[in-house]
């Protein structure tokens, strides 16, 4: 294992480990105490210097095996190192993807910043490249610390700590200008800060606020937080801090009525794309001349503005942006509905079990091969019992899950991958079964027949019942429970069609076979 040795000797080397130090103090003391843009560029340079070093260690297992050279192994890892990297930092879909799967791995929720700046990173891969070549493939011994700082580097990779994302908590009004208090509103110059000079519309970076806000931003909000219209003071806005609303009162507050809120059939849809927003944080009155706006702060999604005329607008707020109420792309679609379309497999699946049980069962009870001979039964019994007997492995694993998925970080990932297997051992037990009772039945043809109904329902049944969800993401669909229902709908109008074909095959099954194994 040639280039096992030398990229584990190049991770070991000081060049590797002041990186991996580096990173781990970057991300786990400097970017909590000192929030800058030069602490994320620190991670990127760092992270980029030995990560793929670390990547040829892991390639080098399964591709030495494929007679690749050291430096073609090497150039692979380096490749994938560049166009991922580069990709996570211009490429929305590819940033959203990779965020969604590391934080699936480390069981919390983490966040990469889209910022093309963050290329110039890309410089470290150059000197870490020269570290790797220079090691001598031949004459030295494996340092003992290789394995332990391996696991030190993944841990370092792994164990990042959650980036902050651009949130919008305080809104102030100063002088007819409006000023925003978050976090990472932006990173080049690095800033909390912002500032509105025309009512909350468009924003700019401003590294401090006026003196006389300090104060007033500094102190906590306590809810429910009102402000009203001067001078008469009637016409009042209300936040809760809990619920995704806003509330007006024209009576001085007597009555209050919701004059902004989410769209109840789009709720669903938000919590998923938005956990964190649509909960206004501050609310404040902007003046003008003859009207006025009320603003609230709205966390990442940015800021609620509202005229006198009950019209709502979300606005960002630099980094910060407004979250889709809809689906934008096919990819985004698939993230949202990824419950509903793992529901779907796995009921694809228990059909598959059910159909294969059942059809087995209609051709056994008229083949007189098995009625005359009740021990060949096993034939096909064996891996039926073993196919039978899967969902119950199922569930007593996903109940030992929820019992340690408390505890356990990585959580998400020993789930999906326990999926994976679930659905690996139906398919394996539904080929092994049917193969088996083809090779011994006296009904080979309808077997046949009945096998490919019996995938056919397994494979169709959830991708059309997934259709109705993808139109709900994309607003075609605009209720949920509709697209429930058209699910549910089209699932069992497959199924029936499905059943019925199987039976008119089981149906015309001669009662004395021709041919017998």
């Amino acid at each position: 294992m040639k280039t096992l040795n030398i990229s584990l000797r190049a991770l070991s080397s000081p060049l590797s480990l002041f990186s991996i130090g580096l990173l781990l103090l970057n991300d786990h003391l400097l970017k909590a105490y000192y929030p800058s843009a030069l602490t994320g560029k620190i991670s990127d340079f760092a992270g980029l210097f030995f990560f793929p070093i670390l990547l040829t260690v892991f390639l080098s297992i399964p591709l030495e095996r494929l007679k690749l050279r050291h430096k073609q192994i090497a150039f692979i890892a380096y490749a994938i190192t560049l166009v991922w990297f580069s990709l996570i930092k211009t490429s929305p879909q590819i940033n959203l993807l990779t965020i969604d799967l590391l934080s699936s791995m480390l069981g919390y929720a983490t966040s990469i910043v889209l910022d093309p700046t963050d290329l110039i990173a890309l410089l470290s891969l150059w000197p870490s490249w020269k570290l790797l070549q220079s090691i001598p493939a031949e004459g030295t011994s494996l340092p003992r610390r290789a394995y332990p700082i391996a696991a030190l580097a993944i841990l370092a990779t792994m164990a990042t700590s959650p980036a902050l994302s651009p949130q919008v908590y305080r809104i102030a009004v100063s002088e007819e200008k409006v000023y925003a208090l978050g976090s990472a509103l932006h990173y080049n110059p690095y800033t909390n800060y912002a500032v509105s000079e025309d009512n909350g519309y468009t924003w700019n970076p401003v590294e401090d606020l006026p003196a006389e806000l300090d104060s007033r931003l500094d102190t906590p909000v306590e809810f429910p937080k009102t402000v009203c219209i001067l001078p008469n003071k009637l016409d009042c806005y209300r936040i809760t801090g809990k619920d995704p609303e806003v509330l007006v009162t024209t009576d001085g507050g007597e009555s209050w009525s919701i004059t902004w809120e989410l769209p109840a059939d789009r709720s669903l849809f938000a919590s998923r794309t938005a956990p964190a927003g649509f909960t206004p944080r501050d609310i404040d009155i902007i003046y003008s001349d003859e009207y006025y706006n009320v603003i609230a702060a709205m966390g990442p999604d940015g800021v609620l503005l509202g005229n006198h005329n009950g019209e709502w607008q979300r606005v960002a707020v630099l980094n910060t942006s407004p979250s889709p109420l809809f689906s934008d792309n096919l990819s985004n679609a698939i993230l949202v509905i990824q419950f509903e379309i793992s529901a779907l497999i796995y009921a694809g699946l228990i059909t598959l079990l059910l159909s294969t049980l059942f059809f087995i069962g209609r051709v056994m009870a008229k083949d007189k091969y098995f009625l005359g001979q009740p021990e060949e039964k096993t034939i096909v019994r064996d891996p039926l019992f073993l196919f039978s007997a899967l969902p119950l492995f199922f569930y007593s694993i996903i109940g030992l899950w929820v019992l340690v998925s408390q505890w356990q970080v990585g959580g998400p990932t020993i789930f999906a991958i326990i999926h994976t297997l679930l659905m690996i051992l139906f398919i394996f037990g539904a080929v092994w079964t049917w193969k088996r009772l083809i090779g011994a039945t006296s009904f080979p043809n309808e077997s046949q027949e009945l096998r490919k109904i019996s995938i056919a329902i397994a494979i169709i049944t959830p991708t059309i019942a997934t259709i109705p969800f993808i139109l709900w993401t994309f607003g075609t669909i605009y209720n949920y429970n509709h697209a429930l229902t058209i699910s549910i709908v089209l699932f069992a109008a497959i199924l029936i069609v499905g059943f019925r074909l199987a039976n008119q095959v089981t149906r015309n099954l001669p009662e004395e076979p021709d041919v017998t194994p």
